[in-house]
């Protein structure tokens, strides 16, 4: 007699398991992290946390039933790990308590759905999905925008566009901020030209996605953000001489670099006051210079712990309530990365963030340099716009950029883990004695 297959195990083999549910989720998980504000919008938090719960719900599952294929040794970073259990161990101290358990909550849905992706996905298959997403975001932003500043020339309020095509103002796209359409088109120009490198899609199609990134960039009308793409694009032409240049001459050509790059950091914090009055003249940087100094000020209160994790600030709680009074409206982060992480788990949490981001960039750096395929650059250029971004915005600590971070850190250390290097030592030198 014949048993009938178990109608899950079916589901779990041929569904929840299959490259094309994984690719599905992936995406739309990119998606929902790149347009969180319009879909808040149309949807409200209940409709945005409940597609967010659903896509966490279906990765358990899908990783549950490749569980066979997956290789976990090695795979999480410790300091993902530690930065992400303080940030739950600040909810002993926090201030808000709910809302550091919800924000928690929050912050482990993106980085659980950022580690499956990093575990069920090739680079070169998060490349092509990334850049098949954004290339969708950036070209819906670019007709949205034409239609509400040129053709019928009015706002839609709905989406947070402005309709500022027209007038030369930034513009918000689909993601409804500029900054984030920003951010959008800086790591989908990176996307495009991994694309394009490795051939992974039509050229023309790669040549044009990555002109129309460009043009997004230019359109949001942020000096910032086009000084990260110029550090990216040297980033990236850096990475390119290394990989062409003797592998016996590469080390010490990195740690030359490494070292240009420490001095220019130093130099950059010693000279912070003449650089920031260089560029002073816009009133949106006066607003972010105010906004560092009452922050400066209220550090000291909670020094090496924090006032508890939040993420995005919530302006109804104290302290970040008092910041709304600087120029009469409420504030969303710190506009810094850096500064907001230290103001949320204190120096303890900033050290570990730090370490994490620096470890990861020198394993994505090595990799860049040591693998042979040019799409081992993708992780280690999508750091240094990450990195970039973060001196003026707070992206990093949330949705999209918490996203690409946790996937490009998992990735990083999937072939430099020191524990996954422990492990293969140990089993070669078991190896003879097996054989005695």
């Amino acid at each position: 007699m014949n048993a009938r297959p178990a109608p899950q195990r079916l589901i779990n083999a041929d569904f929840l398991g299959s490259p094309k549910f994984v690719n599905a989720i992936t995406a739309l998980t990119i998606g929902l992290a790149a347009c969180w504000l319009p879909i808040v919008r149309l949807l409200g938090w209940a409709g945005f946390i409940a597609a967010l719960s659903t896509l966490v719900v279906l990765a358990v599952a899908s990783g549950v039933a490749r569980r066979d294929s997956l290789d976990w040794q090695g795979i999480l970073p410790i300091s993902l790990i530690v930065f992400v259990s303080w940030c739950a161990l600040s909810l002993l101290w926090s201030e808000y308590q709910w809302a550091t358990l919800s924000s928690l909550l929050y912050q482990f849905a993106f980085a659980m759905l950022g580690v499956y992706i990093a575990l069920t996905r090739d680079v070169i298959q998060i490349v092509r999905i990334f850049g098949n997403v954004l290339r969708l975001v950036l070209g819906l932003s670019l007709a949205l925008e034409i239609i509400s500043g040129i053709i019928v020339d009015t706002a839609i309020p709905l989406l947070g566009i402005e309709g500022n095509l027209s007038s030369g103002e930034p513009i918000q796209g689909l993601t409804g901020d500029s900054t984030q359409l920003g951010i959008i088109a800086l790591v989908g120009g990176v996307t495009f030209w991994i694309e394009f490198t490795t051939r992974s899609v039509n050229r023309r199609i790669a040549v044009v996605s990555l002109l129309g990134a460009a043009f997004m960039l230019l359109l949001t009308r942020s000096t910032v953000l086009a000084g990260a793409a110029v550090l990216v694009t040297i980033a990236a032409l850096v990475l390119e001489g290394i990989r062409r240049v003797r592998p016996s001459r590469r080390q010490p050509l990195t740690w030359a670099l490494l070292a240009t790059a420490t001095v220019a950091l130093i130099a950059g914090f010693i000279f912070r006051a003449r650089l920031l009055d260089s560029v002073q003249g816009s009133d949106q940087l006066a607003s972010k210079l105010e906004l560092w100094t009452q922050i400066g000020l209220l550090v000291p209160d909670n020094y090496l712990e924090g006032w508890g994790w939040i993420g995005r600030w919530r302006t109804e709680l104290v302290p970040f309530v008092g910041f709304g009074e600087i120029r009469g409206n409420g504030y969303a982060s710190a506009f810094n990365s850096f500064l907001d992480a230290w103001l949320q788990v204190g120096l303890v949490g900033l050290v570990i963030l730090c370490g994490l981001i620096g470890l990861a960039l020198v394993r994505s750096w090595h990799l860049a340099v040591r693998q042979p395929s040019v799409v081992y650059l993708w992780p280690a250029l999508i750091l240094v716009s990450l990195v970039a971004t973060s001196i003026t915005e707070s992206a990093i600590l949330t949705d999209f950029c918490w996203l690409a971070l946790v996937i490009c850190v998992v990735k990083s250390a999937n072939k430099l883990s020191w524990r996954l290097a422990f492990a293969r030592s140990v089993s070669s030198t078991d190896l003879p004695r097996q054989g005695r």
